[in-house]
């Protein structure tokens, strides 16, 4: 439902516009949306422009954020020498971007020598590592229970959910990581030292690797080993990451599932707080249909497919792409911005994703096409998924690689749809402005068929371009509502004596006289004219 209120007070038009945004929970996620490595280097840009950038964008909440993340070895170099300067600029953001901190290390490239190590003890050495390289409880838990209480006490009421470390399934022996029987000691001792300082707080499973061409089966192996050893008492959200070809998405979400449910964790949500390719094809870890357009696609793709399967958060990995010549780096232009900043069709996607879909309330997998596990092979068919979004409105994200059709039903006639095709048509050279291709119908008998392609449409209600309202004195006394013409069926005109609390009510045809002057309505008010009235034009979303 859209309402625009306006107001009538002594015969002046007042006009007010209403709101409210809930904060984050710990019973539910602190975004749907989330973006990964939001930072490139401090080189780059400053912090503050980093955030602008994202809040440009609209960014709900990020993850990852490198050197500014509360990484052990950037907190806390050496004992008890807290430097929270980088987190906090970033946690205590003023842009209103929530944050995902990940605890330890982040675990990613061969600049990472600490890992679960504490910083003044490490073994930063290549190998071979002396016996007591690496994290051992007797010697280490009373050093990380102090960071970690430490921090978590520090950001406490910013930042209620924790991450604990990264990718752990990658690497299972000392000094950086632990056999999965000592990760799961790990996790049950750092979630019991979150929690004895942010009893609300929640952890968060280190996302289990979901490498292109690394087989799944791997990582949920892992997992099954880590719940024997106890594993599932020390976090309350489990996570995986997912870089392969769109397809094979939904298997890998109900191998995960399945593999909490066999252990009795049938409760425990979900995230995915890593997918994404290239929008180029010449890196090891992309799908080989990789290009700008279908990294555009993939946004929807992606993120429509793991909600539609159960995912409560999805983070886009990443935000701004390597300076890397092509192909020298892996994740050569993952990013929503390229090497030197510029937006790409992605970018625009995904801004027109957080627009229509963040905060949504539910997501139905309506139809799925051909899910294999091979990178090379899969996605026929007809893909749709239906959102009931926080506005209220439901919208649906549909395609077909087959090209073919879908029939929308349960619509309203009284309602007109639109139609865009989230790929941008368009895109200026400097990569601020993008265009996407827009239709609308509107179904005569409740339903509508659609024709699919590759890549996917959003379907949803169109609300009045104009729905302002305007009040003015009429010549032979009382007031005139005025308002533009061609509003459909679904639009109404309101009025309430008070706000406290309103008491909206529709005006009587009687209450009414209408004309119709060039493209405007003109009513003049013949109804009750109390010391206050407000009235407002209010259009209901199906």
């Amino acid at each position: 439902m859209t309402a625009h209120p306006s107001f009538l007070a002594r015969a002046l038009p007042v006009f007010l516009a209403l709101g409210s945004v809930a904060p984050a929970s710990t019973s539910a996620p602190p975004a749907r949306v989330a973006i990964n490595f939001p930072f490139r280097s401090p080189e780059t840009a400053p912090t503050a422009t980093f955030l602008n950038w994202l809040a440009e964008l609209g960014a709900p909440a990020i993850r990852q954020f490198t050197y500014h993340d509360t990484l052990w070895e950037h907190v806390e170099p050496t004992n008890d020498a807290f430097d929270y300067s980088g987190p906090d600029a970033v946690i205590f953001n003023t842009n209103g971007i929530r944050t995902l901190p990940t605890l330890y290390a982040i675990l990613a490239g061969a600049r990472d020598v600490y890992g679960l190590q504490v910083p003044w003890r490490a073994c930063t050495n290549p190998p071979p590592y002396a016996p007591d390289c690496g994290w051992f409880a007797p010697r280490d838990a009373a050093d990380s229970r102090n960071y970690v209480t430490n921090t978590v006490a520090r950001y406490r009421a910013a930042a209620p959910f924790w991450e604990i470390a990264n990718e752990m399934n990658g690497k299972t022996s000392r000094p950086l990581g632990l056999p999965v029987s000592d990760f799961a000691e790990f996790l049950n001792l750092n979630r019991a030292w979150i929690q004895s300082v942010a009893p609300e707080a929640k952890v968060v499973l280190p996302g289990v690797l979901g490498t292109y061409g690394f087989p799944f089966s791997n990582s949920t192996n892992w997992l099954h080993r880590l719940l024997l050893a106890g594993g599932g008492t020390g976090f309350d959200v489990a996570n995986f990451h997912d870089y392969n070809s769109w397809w094979t998405l939904p298997q890998h979400f109900d191998m995960l599932r399945a593999t909490l449910d066999a252990h009795g964790l049938t409760n425990t949500p979900i995230w995915v707080t890593e997918t994404g390719i290239s929008s180029r094809t010449n890196t090891p870890i992309t799908p080989r249909y990789s290009t700008a357009d279908s990294q555009a696609a993939d946004v929807w793709r992606r993120l429509a497919l793991l909600y539609g399967k159960g995912a409560q958060l999805v983070a886009w990995h990443n935000f701004y792409s390597t300076a890397h010549p092509p192909g020298a780096d892996a994740f050569d232009q993952f990013g929503l911005l390229n090497e030197v900043g510029r937006k790409k069709k992605s970018w625009h996607a995904m801004k027109l994703l957080i627009q229509k879909l963040e905060g949504f309330r539910d997501a139905q997998l309506l139809s799925l096409g051909r899910v294999t596990d091979d990178n090379l092979d899969g996605g026929e068919g007809r893909w749709v998924v239906q959102f009931t979004c926080a506005d209220g409105v439901r919208r649906w994200v549909l395609w077909s690689p087959t090209g073919e059709s879908w029939t929308l039903t349960g619509l309203s006639s009284h309602h007109t749809y639109q139609v865009t095709h989230v790929v941008p048509a368009t895109i200026s050279p400097d990569g601020h402005t993008a265009t996407f291709t827009t239709s609308t119908f509107k179904p005569a008998t409740g339903a509508h068929t659609l024709a699919l392609g590759d890549f996917p449409i959003l379907v949803e209600p169109k609300a009045p371009d104009d729905l302002s309202l305007r009040i003015v004195p009429h010549e032979a006394g009382g007031v005139e509502l005025r308002w533009a013409a061609g509003l459909d069926e679904a639009t109404r005109l309101e009025t309430t004596p008070t706000l406290l609390p309103p008491i909206w009510t529709n005006v009587p045809p009687e209450h009414l006289s209408l004309s119709l002057v060039s493209d405007e309505v003109r009513a003049r008010y013949l109804g009750p004219l109390l010391a206050r009235r407000f009235f407002r034009l209010r259009w209901d979303a199906p």
